[in-house]
């Protein structure tokens, strides 16, 4: 019993892989666009928090207003996006 011969060009090299591991193939497109959502949410949660802290006048007195200010933001994230 001999394996099958592997295409020797690119397109039908990834067609043959594809067909065989489709899950695989979804699986590696998915976890790249979820890897590069995340990074990308993190530099937006790090811009909010120093735009928070910008905007109060004196952050260490009004430290208290800012975990509300941010409480308030992801409660009123979460409702406009449901």
């Amino acid at each position: 019993m001999s394996a099958p011969l592997l295409p020797n060009r690119l397109l039908p090299f990834v067609l043959h892989f594809c067909r065989q591991f489709r899950w695989g193939c979804i699986g590696l497109l998915v976890f790249s666009v979820l890897g590069r959502a995340v990074f990308a949410s993190i530099a937006y949660a790090t811009k909010r928090l120093t735009d928070t802290v910008l905007w109060m006048h004196d952050p260490a007195a009004e430290v208290d207003s800012l975990y509300a200010q941010f409480a308030m933001r992801e409660a009123k994230d979460a409702m406009s996006c449901s």
